[in-house]
């Protein structure tokens, strides 16, 4: 399995601090994406009758930070489960032998097999196979792209017959069925350079949507005969997103990708089908490596959310894409806000958007906020915790409005990650600035016993904190700079 690894400007193995925007299909990550290597088959040769590619297995793909591109580890990636007739034709010299020849009748003349009526007909007049959405109709090309799951010939131009091979394959999300002007004879360049035509009938799969301008297959020449395609038509299955392993069910399809400041790192898999399962193994092999190459301080960043998807260039797919955050996002729905946008004369677009949020969230080796935790204590917005007289602990923050807010017993995984209020619900707000190293939802108070009593007795630390006393009134007061104020 090929991967392209593209990492951003915060992708640096143990990174904690995460400075980068968010993944915005910037220029440099466009040409970086647009310039990535495509695999070398992305559709059958003229004489291949029938081929499948051995089923796509995500666990095989290691990321590795340093590297941009992974060496296939499995040198014979597309098998032919059966000799095609050039193989056949190729122990025998090449010498004009005969290939397989189609049922249907073929026009004399390459001219004529593109606008043969009898073959348009076949394609309009094909019925859309059930659970299909014809992508296009009539073309004289076929479908060359990535994802490429193998050809089949079929008797008949039958499109259920062609679904039923794409339902067969987990990894296949659409199909082509066409009709190719072929030879009778493997032509040679000095003796047989133009034999008779035959009409083949064929089915290709592969494992991303096909669409219109995928089309681009529109024959060759071998020798002196010239290959056409004629008939093209294209569909598209529903995608079902899987359920992956360590993360919580998939969010989706989204309207784009996601847009938040927690993003880090970003990779292309571009030799298989679309796959959020290459994402997963991806995301756990980052945390793994960075946490293996941590900071003095014992800190890595480590992923906990990722977001898969297809990135298409003029309606072409590029290949899955897979954006990483270190945090989860409470709401992927509203940060889905990446749908494209033009890079020149080149239209980029996402599809099939997924969000994946790990089950059990890493906090990248960072301890929990104890009373001397923070930097800079009595600042409002460092999180200075103050240890009340009931017991609890207040702490001091701010919302992402500016607004002093108090919070009583609360922990950096005790809610949802935010960016603004809105993003909490429940009468919770949103906590910007903290020692957790994100933002996340709280529930406030009105409670905050900050006498200079209480904050001495925060800064001194658990161990010398003097014997709860009874409360007065005049210290349950909180300051306009750190907390809202409250009546006793």
């Amino acid at each position: 399995m090929k991967f392209v690894q593209l990492v951003g400007a915060a992708g640096m193995a143990g990174a904690v601090a995460l400075p980068a925007a968010a993944p915005d299909l910037d220029a440099d990550f466009l040409a970086a994406i647009l310039a990535a290597p495509t695999p070398k088959t992305l559709g059958p040769e003229p004489d291949v009758y029938s081929s499948t590619v051995v089923s796509y297995n995500p666990t095989t793909v290691t990321a590795v930070v340093q590297s941009t591109i992974t060496p296939d580890p499995t040198a014979d990636a597309i098998k032919k489960r059966s000799v095609s007739p050039a193989d056949k034709c190729a122990q025998n010299g090449w010498d004009c032998c005969p290939l397989p020849t189609g049922t249907l009748a073929v026009p004399d003349t390459a001219a004529a097999f593109t606008s043969y009526a009898a073959y348009s007909a076949l394609a309009t007049g094909a019925s859309t196979p059930s659970n299909y959405q014809q992508a296009f109709s009539n073309k004289n090309g076929a479908t060359q792209q990535v994802g490429y799951r193998g050809v089949f010939t079929l008797d008949s131009y039958n499109p259920s017959v062609c679904a039923a091979k794409c339902d067969a394959d987990a990894d296949c999300q659409a199909f082509n069925i066409y009709i190719e002007r072929d030879p009778v004879l493997r032509p040679d360049y000095d003796v047989c350079q133009n034999p008779d035509a035959t009409a083949n009938i064929k089915c290709t799969l592969y494992g991303y949507p096909v669409h219109a301008e995928t089309a681009t297959n529109t024959g060759q020449y071998q020798g002196q005969f010239q290959i056409l395609v004629a008939a093209s038509n294209g569909y598209n299955k529903p995608y079902t997103a899987p359920t992956l392993e360590n993360f919580n069910a998939p969010v989706g399809p989204l309207n784009g990708a996601i847009e938040d400041s927690h993003y880090y790192l970003y990779e292309l898999y571009n030799d298989g089908p679309f796959s959020p399962a290459s994402c997963a193994k991806g995301c756990q092999a980052n945390t793994a490596w960075n946490k293996a190459h941590a900071n003095n301080d014992g800190t890595y960043t480590a992923c906990n959310f990722f977001n898969a998807y297809i990135l298409y260039r003029d309606n072409n797919p590029v290949g899955t894409v897979c954006s990483y955050y270190s945090a989860d996002i409470a709401d992927p729905a509203s940060k889905a806000t990446n749908v494209g946008q033009y890079q020149g004369d080149v239209h980029v677009t996402v599809g099939e958007s997924y969000t994946y949020t790990l089950t059990t969230q890493d906090n990248g080796g960072v301890s929990p906020v104890s009373s001397t935790g923070c930097a800079n204590p009595g600042v409002c917005g460092t999180y200075q915790i103050w240890y009340m007289d009931n017991g609890g602990d207040a702490a001091c923050g701010l919302d992402p409005d500016g607004n002093a807010l108090c919070f009583v017993d609360m922990s950096c995984y005790g809610g949802p990650t935010c960016s603004t209020n809105a993003d909490c619900t429940g009468g919770t707000k949103c906590l910007t600035q903290s020692c957790c190293g994100f933002s996340l939802c709280a529930t406030p108070t009105t409670v905050c016993a900050n006498s200079a009593s209480r904050v001495k007795r925060a800064l001194m630390g658990p161990e010398k904190r003097r014997a709860a006393s009874t409360r007065r009134s005049d210290s349950d007061a909180c300051t306009a700079l750190s907390c809202p104020s409250s009546s006793a």
